[in-house]
């Protein structure tokens, strides 16, 4: 695929004992930057992409009474979208790939 813009997303380890440090895995993602319909700058140098694939699906949720207890289940639809968190050094290339001159 050549339309597509790869950045690094980090996702969290579970914590080890003993360790106090968080641990993070790294893992090279892509996504098409023509399916950005938005951007928004986070306050430390992080970027929220928000990307055109709206999609309708049926989820099944729990049902609650008046005291909290789960009395079965019903379906629910709704609409989602993707979200891609770009790490500061990737925003700055988003940017710079996305900005018009």
């Amino acid at each position: 695929m050549k339309n597509q813009f790869y950045y690094t997303r980090k996702q969290q380890l579970p914590p080890v004992e003993g360790e106090t440090e968080p641990q993070f895995k790294e893992f090279l993602d892509s996504f098409n930057p023509e399916l950005a319909i938005r951007s928004v700058l986070l306050g430390d140098g992080r970027r929220v992409v928000v990307l055109n694939d709206f999609h309708e699906e049926l989820r099944e949720v729990a049902v609650r009474n008046k005291q909290g207890k789960q009395t079965g289940f019903k379906n629910e639809r709704a609409v989602y979208n993707s979200d891609v968190y770009l790490e500061p050094e990737d925003a700055k290339r988003f940017e710079e790939l996305t900005k018009i001159q």
